[in-house]
Formats: C-alpha cells, structure tokens, sequence
C-alpha cells in the first residue's frame, strides 16, 4: 500500500470514527442508523417522534355549551403551553375521532388560547345528523408547534331536539314527512317509508299485530301516515270472523229466519242443541240444530203478556216467567205447557235455579222467591227493597245474587234467608248479572254501566265506550272471553273489562238477551223478533 493510500485510508478511518461517535448518541435513540464512512440523512417519510410529553401540553379543551341544537353554534376552546415558549405554538386543528373529518383549525389568541365556531349546519354537512331522543359528536383537538410535535385532546358534545328526532340535519316530530320528501318520514333519526303508529314504524301494506284487531287494520300509507287504516266493516278477516266497525275483527253474529217479528227478551238453552228464547205474546221459540231453524212451540198458557225471562235445568224442565206474575213449565220440550201458581202479583224479569228444586223468581215491589218444590209452590223472601227486581243468577245454593233498579245489587250466602245489599256507588238500573269464572263477576245496566266483582261483595265500575245505550245482558265462557248486549251491539272483552270489542256490525235490533254455550256458540236476541248466530 502506497503512502497516499495510507493517507487517505487514515482520513477516512478519522471520518468514520467522528462520523459514528456523532451520529451514534443522537439517531440511534430515535430509531435512525448511521453508516460509517458515508454522508448521513434523517428519512422525513418516516413518522416523527411524539415529543408532546416534554414540549407541547393543553392546559384546557371544552366547549362553550354542554349540547347543541338546530340553529345553535359551539365554540370549542383550548389553552396550549410549550416548555420553550409560546413562540414554538404552531396552531391546532379538530378533527374526528378517526381523522377523517377535519372540522378547521384553530384561532389563536393571546397567552396560548385557541378557539374554533362550529355550527348545527357544519356538523351536519361533514357528517349528516340524525338520532331518536339526542344524538353526540366526539372530536379530536390536534396542537402542533414548528418542530413538527404534536399534542391532542378529546371531547364530546351533545346533538338535541328537545326530545323530538333529528332527520337529515333537521328537528321534527317522529312521523313526520322528511324535509324535501312527499313518502319518507322520520322515525328514530332516519327517513323511511312507512306508517309511524304507536311510537313504531309500520311497514307499507303491514297488519295490525294485535290479535283482536288481526287483518283489520293495516298500513295504508296512502290513507294515513300516522294511523291504521280500518278496513270496511264486514270484510272478511277469518273463519266466521268480520272487520267491524272501528277496525275489529269480530266473530260474526247471522241472522236467523223464520222467528217471528214480536220483541224477543231473553234467550237460554240446555246445551248447543237445545236453545230457547221467549218475549211478547204466548210463544216460545226453539232450535234444536243450533241456530238453523227456530220453531214456534206449542201456547204458552196465561195472560197474553210478555215473557222476560227463560231458565231449565234439563231440555224437558223449562220455566219462563212474565207479566202478572206469571210461571209456565213444560216437562215435553215445549209439547205442553202448565201453569204454574203465581208467586207474586208482581211481573216477573228474572228466574234462575241452582236445581230443578231450588229456584228463584224476582220482579217488581222488590219480589224475590223461592221454590224448593219445582215451582209447585213458592215462598217469598225478604228483599230489603221496592225497587224492581230484574235480574237473578247464582254461582250454587249459597251464593245467590240479585240487581234491580237504582243499582240494587243484593247477595244471599244462605239460600236466601237473608239478603245483604252490596255497595255498587251507582243508581242506574241494573238488568242483569252472572259469573263467568270462579270469584268473577258482571253486573250490567243503563247507561253502558258495566259492575265486576271477584268476592261477590266490592264492586267496581269499569268503563264502557258506548255509555249513551242500556246494557240489557251478560254472558261469558271465561274470565278472559265476556260478552254484553246493549241497545245498539254486542261488545266482547278479552282482559276483564278494560278494553270492549264491538262484535256485531248491525246497530238494529236492541239485543236484549245473551247466552252461549260456549265461545265458539253464542246467541243473541231482540227487537222484531230477531234471532243473531254466532258463527
């Protein structure tokens, strides 16, 4: 090796030394290599160190407002400091959380602060608004200083409407049309096609899930946005079932042929195929292929008066009671009639037995009496009213009840030698009562009054919609499935009174008189004669 080349060796060896003993304490730490005997140069692709700690630090962030609504502005502050002065501040911006929205940058401000005005409008046009009850926005505050540091922060700020919903960018009440739009309303923060009923989108041509309404009502958005669309009444919404009026899906009541055109009061049978019904004048009808057909029996005996009332204890031991204290039986179904001996001069509304040796008869002046001999004689019991007497039922022997007048409702526990007189706080006259299930029971009167117990002794008044029309009878298969009939329908309940069902389309006739056999069969009868099936 020649002398130069030593030379030049020493030097570049000096330079390599110098070079790493340099580059080395300083590049190293940050991630950045040296290599010796060649000129070095930082990568500025690369990512630079966060020095934040030790140079940048925000002594505050937050916003002027805790929310923020249509037409309102915020504006997010901050104070910012640097470990070498505030002349290495470079600025700020706010961001979204993910950096993908950038909101602006930052005002500076005297002593290191920082401002920035954000309308309901910007927020909107960066990232649409919408939300059910409120809705937020989260940011992410970046401050920089002339090194290329940086420091940030987060914060969160409330979107309201006042506890209405926010759609495309604007406050409205849920259901209504989207602002620019004649199909889409809002519901819960978005524009969607559809019905908004009882706080829930309903899909276009969607049905009323409520079993007691079914297909009966539906979302028509054509017709209402708003609310369900009833169907007309008598559309057929299953089998022996009929929209009526109100949106119901009813059970369908038929109308039967060939029974006459005198009013008919009351209506009973021994079973599915042996049903009666009786009213003015000196017949009695009777059906014996369930509902079909209806035949005249043979002349009631006594006065030419009104029969109100038709109770058995078997197909061949029938009682009806009437005008003038009236009693007939037949023992034939309906070949014969016998007149029986009058408990009291007084009309008789009421009759019901717990056997066909224990019955009861009530009427006017306050009537009640009693058989124990089949009705061959009758003794008569101390009511404690005057009032008239119009409806009697019992649960056995021990528990009898009787309504009347004024809102009389007595309840004898000992075969009726006593009568104790229930508290009902009504004076509308009482029609009609009867248990449908074990410690559950109706009384029915004027002026849709509808009375239920289930001890027999508090009772209480339940609403009714239609309270402008007598309600003349009840019946009922469970707790869950009662039925009246009033002066203008029959009404059904499925929850014990609270809510009514109206379940025959016609309003004429007056429906007088109610009885089944079971859900599945029920009758109904009235004015002119007229006979109602159901199915």
């Amino acid at each position: 090796m020649g002398a130069n080349q030593l030379y030049l060796g020493g030097i570049t060896m000096k330079r390599t030394l110098v070079g790493m003993m340099v580059c080395l304490p300083l590049l190293l730490a940050a991630g950045y290599g040296c290599q010796p005997g060649t000129s070095t140069t930082m990568d500025m692709a690369a990512p630079m160190p966060d020095l934040a700690q030790g140079a940048l630090k925000i002594l505050s962030l937050g916003t002027n407002v805790n929310s923020l609504t249509q037409g309102g502005t915020v504006r997010v502050t901050a104070v910012v400091t640097h470990t070498d002065g505030l002349q290495k501040l470079l600025g700020g911006q706010l961001n979204s959380l993910d950096g993908k929205i950038k909101y602006g940058a930052f005002v500076a401000g005297a002593g290191g602060a920082y401002s920035l005005d954000l309308t309901w409008d910007q927020l909107d046009q960066a990232q649409s608004i919408g939300f059910d009850k409120q809705g937020s926005r989260s940011f992410s505050a970046e401050f920089f200083d002339v090194d290329g540091n940086k420091v940030s922060g987060n914060l969160d700020l409330t979107l309201t409407c006042n506890g209405d919903p926010a759609c495309a960018g604007k406050c409205m009440k849920a259901g209504a049309l989207c602002t620019g739009s004649s199909t889409l309303i809002c519901v819960a923060g978005s524009c969607a096609d559809g019905c908004y009923v009882g706080g829930m989108l309903q899909a276009p041509n969607s049905t009323n899930p409520d079993p007691n309404f079914g297909v009966c009502q539906k979302c028509d958005t054509t017709q209402s946005r708003s609310a369900w669309t009833n169907a007309a009444a008598g559309t057929t919404c299953g089998t022996g079932l009929a929209c009526v009026t109100g949106g119901g899906c009813a059970k369908v009541f038929t109308k039967a042929t060939g029974t006459g055109t005198s009013d008919l009061w009351d209506v009973w049978g021994s079973a599915a195929n042996d049903v009666w019904a009786v009213g003015s004048g000196t017949m009695a009808l009777r059906s014996v292929d369930n509902g079909k057909t209806w035949t005249n029996t043979a002349v009631i005996g006594g006065a030419a008066a009104t029969r109100y009332a038709v109770w058995g204890s078997a197909a061949n031991n029938v009682f009806v009671v009437g005008s003038g204290g009236t009693v007939v039986q037949t023992t034939n179904s309906g070949m014969n009639w016998t007149v029986l001996p009058s408990p009291a001069a007084q009309t008789l509304y009421g009759i019901w037995g717990s056997a066909g040796n224990d019955i009861y008869v009530v009427g006017g002046g306050g009537t009640i009496s009693r058989s124990t001999t089949g009705g061959v004689t009758w003794t008569g019991q101390t009511s404690g009213t005057t009032n008239i007497l119009r409806g009697v039922w019992g649960s056995g022997a021990n528990n009898v009840m009787v309504v009347g007048d004024g809102g009389t409702l007595l309840r004898s526990t000992d075969s009726g030698a006593t009568w104790v007189k229930a508290q009902t706080n009504v004076t509308n006259n009482l029609y009609a009562i009867r248990g449908v299930a074990a410690n559950d029971y109706y009384a029915v009167g004027a002026t849709g009054t509808v009375l239920r117990s289930t001890d027999g002794t508090t009772w209480a008044k339940l609403n009714f919609p239609d309270t402008g029309y007598t309600i003349y009878d009840v019946w009922g298969s469970a707790a869950n499935d009662v039925y009246v009939s009033t002066g203008i329908t029959i009404y059904a309940t499925k929850d014990s009174g609270q809510t009514w069902q109206r379940l025959s389309t016609s309003s004429v006739p007056y429906y007088y008189g109610i009885w089944g056999s079971a859900s599945t069969d029920i009758y109904a009868v009235g004015s002119s004669g007229n006979v109602y099936h159901h199915p």
